[in-house]
């Protein structure tokens, strides 16, 4: 399991007033406002939201000490992270992208396909990426929805 999880990405400035935009990776957007200050992956700096309001597809958000344009300008593309023992239980048959990665992927013959290298969700529908045991290279692109009949079982730990 992953120490750290990515809960959001800072995206540009909004505004001359230091707020960006925030593009959440929770299931309520807002969520990312109650872990506490969030970090970047490396550790050395870290963030407080002190506002976030809804806009088109992300949050528009001013975090503590950034005060101008400028100062936003130099945060895009910062991920932000906060610690796996802060996200709340799953349900059953739920799981977090972060603790399939690495998995090992198999039909339910139980034949191997390979090890979950990534999951993405372009909007239309959920889908893992597997690396071969014996490739090097992505050589498996699986559907992967988030629905019980195309995921018979995961053992996640």
């Amino acid at each position: 399991m992953p120490a750290h999880i990515c809960i959001a990405r800072i995206g540009a400035p909004h505004g001359v007033r230091g707020a960006v935009k925030l593009w959440t990776f929770t299931e309520d957007p807002f969520a990312v406002q109650s872990y506490g200050p969030l970090v970047t992956k490396d550790g050395a700096r870290s963030f407080e939201i002190a506002t976030a309001r809804e806009a088109k597809g992300h949050l528009v958000a001013t975090l503590k000490g950034i005060a101008t344009r400028e100062d936003a300008e130099r945060l895009n593309g910062i991920e932000l992270y906060i610690a796996r023992e802060k996200l709340p239980d799953t349900d059953e048959n739920e799981y977090y992208h972060a603790d399939l990665i690495g998995l090992a992927a198999v039909t339910s013959a139980g034949e191997p396909l390979g090890r979950v290298a990534a999951i993405h969700n372009f909007g239309a529908a959920t889908s893992s990426k597997s690396h071969r045991p014996a490739a090097r290279r992505c050589c498996c692109r699986s559907p992967m929805p988030s629905c019980r009949r195309w995921t018979s079982r995961a053992d996640a730990w």
